[in-house]
């Protein structure tokens, strides 16, 4: 994808620059809110496996002709530097340095993504679930963060996990690595050195120590740091 043109043609004026979406939100006290129902992710059926791989692929492909380093992070970039799937993951975590949010933005923008808010999450059914967010027009570096894929639908249905996926505001300070958003410092050398992606010049994973100092609220997450030998 050559200079990462939006997917969605109808999203680019003459100019070929990206319009805000709002033909897909509704606005409710000036604030601009959209919904996106998709697969729940966690069941082993079928080719999970491949799925996951595939949309692994499809991030591979639009970072690596960015900008700027990005860091593929949460339990999903355990698995990779493993090199095995235990559990079909639900979501694509990733993370960039707040030095580099405004290159990166511009490139995510180019590659037919808009910045999000989450505002709930229900799950729908055991298979299903909807998310409900706002758009954002420059993302805060201390709030949640997602990136979406910009259709023309309020509802946007996506069985692909690249389509909405969380992004983890990082700020380099005198104490180590600050992740925005869950009020930690992981020194330097439990986040450096990364090790590359296979295939990819510019997706990272990070030094998995840095799991050490992230809470793991939920069952999965512990799993996920026994099989990564992190406790």
């Amino acid at each position: 994808m050559p200079g990462c043109r939006s997917a969605n043609p109808r999203a680019a004026d003459a100019t070929g620059s990206a319009e805000l979406p709002g033909n897909r939100t509704r606005a409710w006290l000036g604030v601009r809110m959209f919904a996106v129902s998709r697969p729940r992710h966690r069941w082993r059926w079928g080719a999970w496996q491949e799925n996951l791989r595939q949309d692994l692929a499809f991030v591979r492909s639009w970072v690596d002709t960015g900008p700027v380093d990005v860091f593929l992070v949460g339990g999903l970039g355990l698995a990779v530097r493993n090199g095995s799937f235990h559990r079909n993951h639900g979501d694509i975590d990733l993370a960039v340095f707040t030095h580099d949010l405004p290159a990166f933005s511009r490139h995510v923008a180019a590659c037919g993504y808009d910045w999000a808010q989450p505002v709930a999450g229900l799950a729908l059914t055991p298979w299903h679930r909807l998310d409900l967010a706002r758009v954002v027009e420059s993302p805060q570096a201390a709030s949640a963060l997602r990136l979406t894929r910009r259709t023309d639908s309020r509802v946007q249905r996506t069985p692909r996990r690249a389509d909405f996926m969380d992004v983890m505001l990082l700020e380099e300070r005198p104490a180590g690595i600050a992740l925005l958003g869950y009020s930690a410092v992981v020194p330097r050398e439990d986040f450096f050195p990364p090790t590359g992606v296979a295939g990819c010049r510019r997706l990272w994973l990070p030094n998995p120590q840095y799991k050490r100092h992230l809470p793991a609220r939920w069952p999965r997450q512990r799993r996920d740091l026994r099989v990564a030998a992190l406790a």
